[in-house]
């Protein structure tokens, strides 16, 4: 009838499969009044009955057996089988499976369970752990067997005995709740050590309560025994317990200069240890799990050999001490003015650590392997053993502290650390992916580093140092203010930098530079090595020299703001080049590395700018510059625009396509005209000692005021079309035009090339003193003008001639091949004799002179003491108020 379950080991009770005794642990309890107290703490039904007329009762939820006897009550452990299966001992019997005697005889009545109770306790793995305050047992005991065809159902009304359930408003224990299955628990004796053992079974003391006072000594394993599943000891008034030991539990209360040391030979699974009033515990150890709290100047020391716990919790306050701390798995510390707090990595680190420290001396060798939180205040020194392992992740808070070394991680760091000496990662070891800093008020930070991110809030603080030289992250963002140096910063694609009142940021542009930097900076000593490699965005106020490195590479963008600044050098870039610069030291920029096909400057009061260039288009805008040099060697922008006052010198100025140029009070502006003349040129200048090498091949449009000299370089090109307006300027010379020249002169003189052809119309509007020299037209010259000279270049002579003269207007060599009309008034017009139209048309008055030709007909009207001298075949005249006409002699 019954089957052989074979248990795996047990003790207390006999009870029988077919042929095989099982022995089963068992919890008693001889008094019907204790027993009843306890059975509501620890299985409060619904209680099931299978055999209703034996006291055999299974409790639904734990599947634990209870029986009661004439000797007492007991109860038995559910069995598991090898699938993790919960069986009550009650239902097997019920089901046929199991008996409490060999014969497999079915029971009647009541049970006499002395006749089956051996109360020897056992020893061994997979022993369910007896519940000292409420009774009952937590887990169960394993066998090797499978499941059943069928058992009795738990769940049938009939089986539920209604007189044993719980009240309405008790609550069940969270570990009643846990589902019925399980996995074999974890026992660190297991292929390790074997268990104490007599001929049969070995003795196992529920537990043992031990008060130890009076100056008192006390050697636990010679006065008691380690087979105690809990051991609850306190120790008090300068007494001494030596030996320490429990299989599963041990709980230290030690207080008074009590001096307690445990044993590391027998480690519980659990350990709980209060020591106050300067009391010292000492080696101990625990399996699993290890709680600690220290007070009043009491010292803790974990023994240092054997295995750690899986995990720690350590609470030290008021001057105790807690040495050798370790975990494996997780660890939780919390310090509150101890004097010294040690960790021992050499056994195990544990994989989640926190720590909460407050006022403490010095606490060395933190180390976790996954993940650590530190939160440290008022401490001296707190060390990291980063030699061993470095956490994936760790978050730490630090104030008013000593120093802080050695941190690391792998994967991420997240710093807030304010009032404190100095701070140091340990780099070398391993970089972590992330890096949050938040700082203020420490004395030095170094060996900072990221492989991804590195995000820097910094408030007065002392030098913060990168390690560069092991990687570079790919992000950086900085906020620092009022710090004394930066150094070794770098990244490999964006560099986010704000920074205010620190002494010089100095980039490592020879590990990385990143895509993008944007640089936002006030009142800094200085910039050094900044690089990027796409785009780069500086805003500077009142700083020192800012130092590019463009030796690596060239950005594609750089958009500069800078005020009030000592130097800005070498820099460059690919596309697009966008400057606004103000008070400002020299600007260079490194063209032999890259020139940019777009450039605008906007500069106000600065020193020079030298080596600017472009290879599209340049837009400047500058005011009170003292000299600007273009570097128009490596290239000439297509289009040039140029606004310029109060300035110096402008150098090398080159267009291939249009230029634009506005200048007011500045000295020479020279044109590079060797390298490219561009298409059209727009000058519009005032108040300027000079311009030279002007050219254009297409048009030029000068608007001139005040000028000193402005010198066209047509030694190469003629332009098409020139519009030239001029007012009180010295020189304009070796000015041409091949179709069309329009001038507007006002106490200037101009001169022309005339090694080139003439243009096809020229237009000329003089006054004001102005001289012009070889003007000439292949079609049509038109003249007016006033208190001027012109002298006509008879190299070519115009199909068609107008001059129109007024007061002192002077004219030499006038010719024409069609036809000429002259109309002057108190002026001078002298025509080239042997060049004559084939008419001639004259006006003249108020004492003019005009000598003039033609070789077809000579019309002249002559009035007001004027004199014509004609040549060639009068027409058509008219003379009248002392005008006269005379033959040219």
């Amino acid at each position: 009838m019954a089957r052989d379950i074979g248990c795996e080991c047990g003790c207390g009770c006999e009870w029988v499969g077919v042929g095989v005794n099982v022995s089963v642990l068992v919890d008693a309890y001889p008094h019907p009044q204790d027993a009843h107290n306890r059975l509501r703490r620890s299985l409060r039904g619904p209680y099931l009955s299978f055999m209703p007329r034996v006291p055999i009762f299974a409790d639904r939820l734990t599947k634990q057996t209870i029986i009661f006897s004439s000797s007492g009550v007991y109860i038995l452990p559910p069995l598991i089988n090898i699938y993790g299966q919960l069986f009550s001992v009650a239902q097997l019997i019920a089901s046929g499976y199991a008996s409490l005697v060999s014969s497999g005889t079915t029971l009647n009545g009541n049970i006499d369970m002395l006749r089956y109770f051996q109360p020897q306790p056992l020893l061994g793995p997979g022993i369910p752990v007896i519940n000292p305050l409420k009774g009952g047992f937590t887990g169960g005991m394993y066998g090797n067997f499978g499941s059943f065809r069928r058992t009795r159902d738990y769940e049938s009304p009939s089986n539920i005995d209604h007189s044993y359930e719980r009240d309405d408003d008790d609550s069940y224990e969270e570990e009643e709740r846990k589902p019925n299955r399980y996995r074999r628990p974890y026992n660190s004796y297991r292929n390790t050590k074997k268990p104490y053992k007599t001929t049969r079974y070995s003795s196992t003391i529920s537990t043992v309560t031990v008060l130890v006072e009076n100056i008192d000594t006390v050697d636990i394993v010679n006065s008691y025994t380690c087979l105690v599943s809990v051991l609850n000891l306190t120790a008090t008034d300068n007494s001494t317990v030596t030996n320490a030991c429990a299989l599963h539990q041990l709980n230290i209360e030690a207080n008074e200069n009590a001096n307690v040391t445990s044993t590391p030979l027998s480690c519980p699974k659990t350990i709980n240890v209060h020591a106050t009033d300067a009391a010292h515990v000492n080696e101990i150890c625990a399996i699993d799990f290890m709680n600690i709290r220290t007070e009043d100047k009491s010292i803790v020391t974990i023994d240092s050999t054997s295995t750690c716990p899986k995990m720690t919790v350590v609470t030290a306050m008021n001057t105790s001490e807690v040495q050798n701390i370790c975990a494996m798995d997780q660890m939780n510390i919390v310090v509150y003015q101890a004097n010294n707090i040690t960790f021992n990595p050499d056994l195990s680190c544990a994989k989640v650590s926190t720590f909460d420290m407050a006022f403490v001396g010095f606490v060395s060798d933190l180390c976790p392997s996954e993940e650590m939180n530190i939160k440290v205040t008022r401490s001296r020194r707190t060390s990291i053993d980063s030699s061993t392992t470095c956490p994936k992740r760790v978050q730490f808070h630090a104030s008013d502290t000593g120093t802080i070394s050695n941190l690391c991680a792998s994967e991420k760091m997240n710093i807030t650390i304010a009032y404190m000496s100095n701070f140091s990662l340990n780099s070398a070891t391993a970089c972590p992916k992330k890096v949050l800093l938040d700082a203020q008020s420490i004395d030095e930070i170094s060996n900072l580093c990221a492989s991804e991110k590195m995000n820097i809030t910094v408030r007065n603080i002392g030098p913060l140092i990168i390690d560069s030289s092991t990687t570079c992250p790919k992000t950086v963002l900085l906020d620092a203010e009022q710090i004394s140096i930066v150094s070794s910063l770098c990244a490999s694609e964006a560099m986010n930098i704000t920074v205010k009142n620190i002494s010089p940021l100095t980039i490592d542009s020879s590990n990385a530079c990143p895509k993008k930097v944007l640089l936002d900076a006030k009142d800094v000593n200085g910039f050094f090595n900044l690089c990027a490699s796409e785009e780069m965005n500086i805003t500077v106020r009142n700083t020192g020299p800012l130092t590019i490195d463009s030796s690596t590479t060239c950005p594609k963008t750089v958009l500069l703001d800078a005020e009030q600044i000592g130097i800005v050098s070498s820099l460059c870039a690919s596309e697009e080049m966008n400057i606004t610069v103000k008070n400002i030291s020299p600007l260079t920029i490194d063209s032999s590395t890259a020139c940019p096909k777009r450039v605008v400057l906007d500069a106000y009061q600065m020193s020079t700018i030298s080596n600017l260039c472009a290879s599209e288009e340049m837009n400047i805008t500058v005011f009170e510059i003292n000299s600007i040099s273009i570097d128009s060697a490596t290239a000439c922008p297509k289009r040039v625009v140029l606004d310029v006052q109060f300035m110096g010198t402008i150098t090398n100025l080159c267009a291939s396509e249009e230029m634009n140029i506005t200048l007011v009070y500045i000295k020479p502006l020279i044109i590079d005209s060797l390298t490219a003349c561009p298409k059209t040129v727009h000058l519009n200048a005032a108040n300027t000692s000079g311009i030279f090498n002007l050219c254009a091949s297409e048009k030029m449009n000068i608007i001139v005021a005040s000028i000193g000299t402005v010198s066209i370089d047509s030694s190469s090109v003629c332009s098409e079309t020139v519009v030239l307006n001029a007012i009180q300027t010295t020189n304009i010379s070796d000015i041409c035009a091949s179709k069309k020249i329009n001038m507007i002169l006002q106490d200037t003189m101009v001169a022309l090339n005339s090694a080139w052809q003439c243009p096809t119309l020229a237009v000329l509007n003089i006054t004001k003193n102005s001289s012009v020299v070889n003007i000439c037209a292949e079609e049509s010259l038109k003249i007016q003008g006033s208190n001027s000279t012109i002298n006509v270049s008879a190299s070519s002579c115009p199909t068609f001639a107008t001059v129109v003269g007024t007061d002192e207007l002077t004219v030499y060599d006038l010719c024409s091949l069609n036809e000429i009309h002259i109309d002057v008034t108190n002026s001078t017009i002298y025509m080239e004799r042997t060049k004559c139209p084939t008419i001639a048309n004259v006006i003249a008055t108020k004492s003019a002179s005009v000598y003039v030709c033609a070789t077809v007909a000579i019309n002249a009207i002559v009035s007001e003491d004027a004199t014509v001298y004609y040549q060639g075949p009068l027409n058509h005249t008219d003379t009248s108020s002392g005008g006269v006409l005379l033959t040219w002699p």
